[in-house]
This record gives C-alpha cells, structure tokens and sequence, in this order.
C-alpha cells in the first residue's frame, strides 16, 4: 500500500522550514506577477496620456495652420493697385476722378471683407468640429478597464496575501486550513465598455471641468472599490480562537488580514483619485487649447480688418493727395506691409505693349 504524504508538522508555535519555503516561494512568485501586471498597466497610462497630449498639441498646431493659410486677397489687392496706377496723372486732379477711385476703394474693401468673413466662417466651422470631437471623450472612457486593470492586479496580490497568512499562521498553530477560501474577484468584467459595473459615491470639486460622462467613469471605479470592500474586506468579522472557542482563527492572524485589508482599500482608492486627476487634467488641458484657439481666432480676425483698413486709408490718402502708389502693398493674412524695395508702375497703355 501506497503511503499518504506526509505533511511537515512542527512544534507549535513554529513553522516548519518546509512551509517556510513553500510560503517564500509563493510570495516571490506573488511578486513578480504583481510586479509585471503593475508595469504594464502604468505603461498602458502612461501611453494613452501622451497619446491624448500629443493629439491636443497636434490639434492646436493644425487650427493655427488654418489661420495663417494665404487667401485671395493679395492677388486683389495686387491687380487693384496696377489698375490705380494705370490712371493718367492729369485725371487725378479732376473731382469726377476722385470720386471714382474713392468708389473702388470702397468696392475692393467689400471684396477684402468678403474675403475675410469666408475664412472667419471656416475657422470657426473647425473650432467647432473640434469642440465636437470625441477623442477626450473616448480618451476618459478608455480609463475605467486601464484602471481597473490595476485595480485587479491589487485584488489579486491581495487574495494571494490572504492565502499566505492563512497558510502561516495555520500551520504555525498546527492546524489544518480552512476549505471555505473565497473564489477570485474580477473587477474588470463590470468596467470594460457595456460592463454591468456599480456606480460608488464621489463628490466631485466645485468647477470641476468634467462632464457627466466622465464622473460616471470614475464613480463607476468607485463602485468596483465598494465591490472590494463588501465581497473580499471580512477581516473585522475573524474571530480568533480561544480555550472556550478552539476553532477561530489563529492567533495574529486577524491583524495581519486587517493590516492587508487597510493598505488595498488605501491603494484601491489611490486609483480612483488617479483616475480622476487624469481625466480632469485632460478636460482641462481641452479646455485650454479650446479657449487659445478662440483667441486666436478673435485675434486673427481683428488684426486682419486692421489691416484692410490701412489699406483703404494708404489708398483714399493716394487718391487726396493726386499721386499713385509707387510701393507694393502686400496684404499678408494679418499684415499689411508696405515694400520699399519693389515698385508696381501703370499698366502700359495697349499701344505701347511690346510685340
């Protein structure tokens, strides 16, 4: 007949140097698994943040890169003031003349202005799109399975702590563990997109920049640490073992449960907080780059009819004072530049164009 294997009994109030093995091992193996899982998920948050911050920047640059796209304007600008000099020095004195060219600088500033409100109406066409856009929104979803990715790591270093002690501190009393040990908690399950997951409590700070959707995300990780707290945390509920009462749980046992207990309910929470500092740094970096870009906009803009209205002015004081524009005007975006250093003459009159 075969005999049973023995297992290491000890004296009690000892551990058997087997079961002090077998104990380190676990917990070595309980480590590096806690180790690898933890790395990777900060790595995971660590990447949709700069992904996220990178496509804010890129945003920014790209709405900037519509503002100083060239338009029309100059090539009008260009012909009007070949058309300006063209006009004979000896018509310029006469009043019908002023008149007309005063009309054509009123017609060319309507022109200008049309010009302006087109690229105006598209800019904040964009604005608006962006505002609109979903990707901080997909971004904030992202981090209730990226947290509680975490979450379960926590859980499970946890689970496996507990499984130590008993295995300790029973053995220590020479004792046989209990059969009733709690099965796996999975926490992810009820936080990926459709999960079944609670909502816990939160009370968010006053001006807070997220929206109902994203409270609901980190309520949602909050309602997985009340998860925690009501399936796994029963280590208050332990009665240890006395001469009356030989079956409770070992003596230190108790303590040490409740010593594991309070660092994952500490930790658990340490990454709802984180959870909602990273979304709540996101909406306010959105935010930001939202309310720059309506300034740029304004700006723009006001700089630009700034600009058209020099124009005007450098053109009816031509007109005033009888002379043409020797200097090119170049109306650049927002600028309006005066070039010394080119002159547009009249336009040659048809019987003086070379062959």
């Amino acid at each position: 007949e075969e005999k049973e294997e023995e297992v290491p009994v000890a004296a009690a109030g000892t551990v058997h140097k087997d079961v002090a093995e077998m104990v380190l091992e676990q917990w070595g193996q309980c480590e590096g698994s806690f180790e690898v899982g933890a790395r990777t998920g900060l790595a995971r948050l660590r990447g949709e943040q700069e992904r996220m911050v990178r496509h804010l920047r890129e945003t920014r640059a790209g709405f900037d890169g519509l503002l100083a796209a060239p338009d029309s304007k100059q090539k009008l600008v260009y012909t009007f003031q070949l058309e300006f000099n063209a006009i004979d020095l000896e018509l310029r004195v006469r009043d019908e003349t002023k008149m007309e060219l005063h009309q054509r600088a009123e017609d060319v500033q309507q022109a200008l202005w049309e010009i302006a409100d087109a690229s105006r109406d598209d800019a904040e066409a964009e604005h608006a799109s962006i505002a609109e856009d979903s990707y901080t929104t997909d971004y904030v979803r992202m981090l209730a399975p990226a947290v509680g990715a975490l979450m379960q790591e926590e859980v499970v270093r946890f689970q496996a702590s507990v499984a130590m002690l008993n295995d300790y501190h029973y053995h220590r009393a020479g004792r046989d563990l209990p059969t009733d040990a709690p099965l796996p908690l999975n926490l992810v399950s009820g936080l990926v997109e459709g999960g079944e997951g609670r909502a816990g409590e939160r009370v968010f700070p006053e001006g807070t920049k997220l929206t109902e959707g994203d409270q609901g995300v980190v309520t949602k990780l909050a309602g997985a640490v009340l998860t925690v707290q009501e399936t796994l945390l029963t280590g208050s509920t332990l009665e240890e073992a006395t001469p009356e009462e030989p079956s409770g749980a070992p003596s230190g046992l108790k303590q040490a449960v409740m010593l594991e207990e309070k660092l994952l309910l500490a930790r658990l929470q340490g990454l709802v907080e984180r959870a909602a500092a990273l979304a709540e740094d996101v909406r306010t970096r959105e935010a930001g780059m939202l309310k720059a870009m309506d300034d740029a906009l304004g700006q723009r803009f006001r700089r630009e009819m700034a600009a058209i209205k020099g124009l005007i002015h450098v053109i009816k004081s031509a007109v005033e004072s009888e002379e043409r524009i020797p200097h090119q005007l170049r109306l650049e975006t927002t600028d309006l530049i005066v070039d010394n250093d080119a002159r547009l003459y009249a336009l040659l009159p048809t019987w003086m164009s070379p062959l």
